[in-house]
């Protein structure tokens, strides 16, 4: 606005507000007088009513005789003045101060707060920036405090080599002006370098290097947040007053025009001295200040007439701006979005350079106005001639999510599906249609194919039969469910599928190596699976097919897996890829759980059918070794020689209850009639070993070590079910003893297998062997010892004791089922619904993912490793709930991300800025700018910036700060501090100046 302009808007808003007041004395006066007027007039009706009320009260004792009141104007009851108390005289401008001074105590900035240190229990003492809303005639404003101490300030690099040079000279002639007194807070922040160009301080600072100060604004506004020269004046003089009420020596500032400009007016007030801050912006550069010497010549007609012998100290920084790289940001990479189906490494990165430009800016810290030359005709101030250079990248903001993280987060969408597999599918699932005999067929795969695409003569049969529209309406339905589970668009084709299942179940030697070489630091405390086995391979490749299939191309892979699984069932053939271990490992998740039951199921019916057909053997063959001279029918190896390199044992027992009740009563009849059959003719059954310490009480003979029943493994979910079937019996003594009985089946078989082993031997022998704890060795006993008080009460032992008859293992009915417990882990596996699959290989998947980022991430790059820090960690707890491992998959998801927008950042600037660079580059990327300090570091940047033989170009921006002390407005003046920043760019042209007076001597 012009200066014409702005009288007239101030001149009517003093019209406005001087025709306001006259309007409310008017009315206050005429509500005054119209109250006074009638309070006197009922007063005076009420006292002629009570002086009639009286009168008519006359009579005998009465008051007739009593002379009538005189309410005449000469009592002292008239004489009374009526009085009112008025509290309305305060403007709307009085209550808004009023309302800024109460705001100011509770930020502790009375009686000389500066904002940097804050008072203790102030309220909002701990944040930067503290807030409230206040309203003048309508509007609504946001009051904030800005209050960074410069302590918690990382100062500039710019500012770090200069701080000392400048302040200690400039500190010397402000004080020696000021003897007495200190000079104010503001004028010794004005001289100070510590916020020159620091990019993560507000404008304000950087501009008049104040580290606390207030601004006032409009509040958000759905029609415009402009405030006028006007408004912003009358905001300022209502902080002003509101500031020196409080004692505050905070500087204040009022926003002027919209707020995306970033204009601001300022004062500051204290000790005498008040300090005004002016700004003014233009789109383009008036010619007579595009150099220093112009703008200097500014700075000097701000500072009266002592600017002749005023030493003024000037900053400069020079920015030059890279945008154009000429080359692919990461020639040679391999990194191209997609996986090869051979090898399943995830790729990471992205696929665009994530830097967006490099800002080089060339500072000079501090040099007297006349140590440099720059004007129209030459200039001094060349970048290669600059003492400090500092590098800032910008990024793209916000960064794109990359490869890897991409994926993951569609990935973990399953986990919304509530859908299961069949459903997924269409139709029938789990059904191998690779099947040629139908002898082969279960009744559920029978069933299953009547749904499946080979239905479809079977339709057309229908139809010759029970009617044409029958069977078209039957030939039809499964035409369209066919159609949905054979979409070409989804489902993967079968080459791929087999070159998967290959790799998966075939190709296992051939990724031996390959994995054995990689060593990363695992995940734990997670549901989860071993590194390198199957699950992992398995989440790899269920990843790839949702990138290219969706959720159907999943549950396509999922059922083909299951079918693989049972093939190796079916035909006892190991499962690859998993660990050749007994029991299954419960740390893992139940998925890994349930694949290394079925394992276990493998090699126990392996062993089985071995043993049987050995038995066989030796059955035939025992008769004619009975014959001659031996002291054993069956020595230890008899019962290994199945599988040596195994240490389980199978047995020749039956499968059913009927077949076991069967057996047994045979096996009793037997033995009543011929108890050498278990004994053996010449000695004991069953012998694993003989004890080299232990003999039996009772005849002396060496303790003979029975060859004995495992006990079957148990997944997470068998276990929880035993525990609530357990908990279920109650707690009464009958139901203890029924809870023993059920778990007393290992120890029945033990017992019965030590009878066989030990012909003659006594309960105690057994309990010295199974449970040598239970027996108390005492050397004066005959016995040596005897057994323990829990042992003699415990009434178990001795009952299975004596009902147990002597049975080698070989005849006892195995206490393992292969058959029923691999068939429910393969129920098991067919159950699981896409959700809960991806819900369990989950943390392989990330495990996966970590080491895909790792191994990609260079040794020499700290900045990658600081965002993978807290990564694992924060898959900590996963697989104990469903809904909680759900919710926080983004968050992990995240982290994922925030690695790899790191590792392309890295790698963007490593190409850049060429080889040996790694610690500028590592800066760059953990904090977005850093020092050129070394010599090498300096020619890389500049073979970046320049071209073979060239210089560097024009700058994008220049920014200068002029600060000096000087006595102002008159030379007898205390000194003062001023201080101007001026930005010259293309399309920019912006002056911030800080000029300081003494009010006491003019």
């Amino acid at each position: 606005e012009t200066k014409g302009q702005t009288e007239r808007h101030s001149s009517g808003w003093e019209r406005k507000t001087t025709r306001q007041r006259v309007t409310v004395e008017t009315v206050r006066v005429c509500v005054l007088s119209v109250c006074y007027f009638a309070l006197t007039r009922g007063r005076n009706q009420r006292n002629r009513r009570n002086d009639r009320n009286m009168a008519a009260a006359g009579g005998p004792g009465g008051l007739a005789g009593l002379p009538p009141l005189d309410h005449g104007k000469g009592t002292d009851q008239d004489e009374q003045v009526f009085e009112i108390t008025d509290f309305t005289t305060a403007t709307p401008w009085e209550r808004f101060v009023a309302e800024i001074e109460r705001t100011l105590r509770q930020w502790g900035l009375q009686a000389g707060g500066d904002g940097t240190q804050p008072r203790a229990g102030a309220e909002g003492k701990q944040g930067a920036e503290q807030t409230v809303s206040l309203t003048l005639l309508g509007r609504r404003y946001e009051f904030t405090l800005f209050r960074n101490p410069t302590s918690d300030l990382s100062a500039a690099p710019t500012a770090a080599l200069a701080q000392g040079a400048i302040s200690k000279q400039m500190e010397r002639v402000l004080l020696e002006g000021w003897e007495e007194d200190v000079p104010p807070p503001v004028m010794m922040h004005m001289i100070s370098t510590a916020l020159d160009f620091q990019p993560k301080a507000h404008n304000l600072q950087q501009w008049y290097g104040l580290p606390a100060f207030m601004v006032i604004k409009p509040a958000e506004s759905r029609y415009s947040n402009k405030v006028s020269a006007s408004e912003a004046k009358i905001l300022l003089s209502a902080l002003s007053v509101a500031v020196g009420a409080v004692g505050c020596n905070l500087p204040v500032f009022s926003q002027v025009n919209e707020e995306h400009r970033n204009m601001y007016a300022g004062y500051a007030a204290s000790s005498g001295t008040c300090t005004h801050f002016d700004m003014v912006k233009l789109p383009s550069v008036p010619s007579a200040y595009r150099h220093l010497s112009g703008i200097m010549q500014l700075f000097k007609s701000k500072l009266g007439p002592v600017a002749d012998r005023v030493r003024v100290s000037i900053t400069a920084r020079f920015t030059y701006t890279l945008r154009n790289w000429f080359d692919d940001w990461l020639p040679g990479s391999t990194t191209t979005g997609r996986q090869q189906t051979d090898n399943p490494m995830l790729s990471c990165g992205h696929t665009s350079d994530p830097v967006r430009c490099l800002h080089l800016a060339a500072t000079w810290p501090h040099f007297r106005e006349d140590a440099v030359l720059d004007n129209a005709v030459y200039s001094e101030l060349s970048p290669l001639t600059a003492p400090t250079w500092s590098l800032r990248a910008e990024w793209h903001e916000p960064p794109p999510m990359g490869q890897l993280a991409a994926r993951l987060a569609r990935f973990a969408a399953v986990f919304e599906c509530q859908k299961s597999t069949q459903a997924v599918l269409g139709g029938a699932a789990f059904v191998d249609d690779m099947v040629e005999d139908p002898q082969e067929l279960t009744g559920r795969d029978a069933l299953s194919r009547l749904t499946s695409a080979t239905a479809l003569p079977v339709g057309r049969q229908l139809g010759s039969q029970l009617g044409s529209a029958l069977g078209t309406m039957v030939e039809s339905t499964v035409k369209r469910t066919v159609a949905t589970v054979r979409s070409a668009e989804k489902l993967p084709s079968d080459d791929k599928l087999d070159r998967v299942l290959q790799h998966m179940f075939v190709d296992v030697e051939q990724d031996t190596e390959t994995a054995s070489q990689q060593h990363n630091p695992e995940m734990t405390r997670v549901k989860g699976a071993p590194r390198g086995g199957l699950i992992e391979l398995l989440a790899q490749r269920l990843l790839e097919f949702h990138h290219e299939g969706g959720l159907l191309a999943v549950a396509k892979l999922w059922e083909q897996f299951v079918l693989e699984i049972r093939w190796h069932w079916t035909k006892l053939q190991p499962i690859p890829r998993l660990p050749d271990e007994e029991a299954p490992e419960l740390r893992c998740c139940l998925l890994h759980q349930k694949l290394q039951m079925i394992l276990c199921c493998i090699h126990r019916q392996s062993q089985r059918n071995a043993l049987k057909k050995q038995a066989r053997t030796a059955t035939t063959e025992g008769h004619a070794a009975a014959k001659q001279p031996t002291s054993r029918r069956r020595s230890s190896t008899d019962f290994q020689s199945a599988n040596d390199s195994s240490d389980d044992e199978f047995y020749l027992a039956p499968e059913t209850d009927e077949a076991a009740q069967e057996s047994n009563a045979a096996l009793k009849e037997m033995v009543a009639s011929n108890p050498e059959m278990m004994f053996g003719a010449d000695g004991p059954v069953g012998v694993q070993g003989t004890s080299l310490e232990l003999r039996l009480l009772e005849t002396g003979e060496p303790l003979n070590i029975p060859v004995t029943q495992e006990p079957g493994p148990l997944t997470e979910d068998l276990i929880e079910r035993q525990q609530q079937l357990l908990t279920a019996m109650g707690t009464s003594d009958e139901a203890a003893e029924n809870r023993a009985r059920l778990q007393s089946s290992t120890l029945r078989s033990d017992i019965a297998a030590f009878k066989a082993a030990n012909p003659g031997c006594v309960l105690a022998d057994f309990v010295r062997w199974h449970s040598p704890r239970d027996w108390i060795t005492v050397a004066d006993e005959p016995a040596g010892g005897h057994l323990s008080e829990r042992m003699q009460q415990d009434g178990l032992w001795s009952e299975l004791w004596q009902d147990t008859k002597p049975c080698p293992v070989v005849h006892q009915r195995s206490l393992f089922d292969c058959t029923a417990e691999a068939e429910r882990a393969l129920a098991y596996l067919e159950s699981l619904t896409p959700a809960a699959l991806v819900w369990q290989i989950f943390p392989s998947l990330l495990n996966a993912s970590y080491t895909s980022l790792t191994s990609q991430s260079p040794s020499v790059a700290p900045c990658v490793a600081r965002t993978l820090e807290g990564l694992l960690n924060s898959a900590e707890g996963w697989g104990m709930s469903f809904a909680e491992d759900a919710a926080r998959s983004k968050a992990i998801i995240g982290e994922f991300a925030a690695a790899e927008v790191a590792l392309s950042r890295f790698r963007s600037l490593d190409h850049k800025l060429g080889s040996g660079q790694q610690a500028l580059v590592n800066t760059l990327v953990a904090d977005g700018e850093a020092l050129v300090l070394e010599e090498d570091h300096r020619t890389a940047v500049h073979h970046l910036f320049v071209d073979q033989g060239q210089d560097f170009p024009d700058p994008d921006g220049r920014e200068f700060v002029f600060r000096t002390v000087c006595p102002h407005p008159v030379r007898t003046s205390a000194p003062v501090a001023h201080r101007m920043y001026a930005m010259l760019s293309e399309h920019s042209f912006r002056i911030a100046g800080a000029f300081s007076r003494d009010t006491k001597f003019r």
